[in-house]
Formats: C-alpha cells, sequence, structure tokens
C-alpha cells in the first residue's frame, strides 16, 4: 500500500481528471487516496512519513 501511494502522489493531480489544483497538497492526497479507496481514512503527518520513507519530495505551497 505504501508503493501505491508514492505512485500516487508522484503523479499529477491531472493524471486523475482533477482540474481544480495543479499540484498535491497532503491533505488534498489524503483525500484523493481515500475517495479512490486507497485507504480508508490517513493523517497528514503519516503520509507525510509514508512518502518521506519512499523519496518523494514536494514543496510546500506558499501564497
Amino acid at each position: 500500500m505504501r508503493e501505491h501511494i508514492c505512485l500516487m502522489a508522484r503523479t499529477s493531480p491531472a493524471d486523475w481528471k482533477i482540474a481544480a489544483f495543479s499540484t498535491w497538497s497532503l491533505s488534498k492526497l489524503a483525500g484523493h487516496l481515500a475517495k479512490q479507496k486507497v485507504v480508508a481514512v490517513i493523517g497528514r503527518e503519516t503520509l507525510r512519513r509514508i512518502l518521506a520513507a519512499g523519496k518523494v519530495s514536494w514543496k510546500t505551497t506558499t501564497t
């Protein structure tokens, strides 16, 4: 399951027909994982740790 989560994180939201945003945030990715029934519920910190262990990096969105 961790590999699947990392794989999804490496894809673009556009690959999933999501046009509302162009990059994943931890909360958006967590919501998408639940919607796709990869996980029932996953916390942002747990997701962050899984991605860090899988060497998936991301930039924090700034405003």
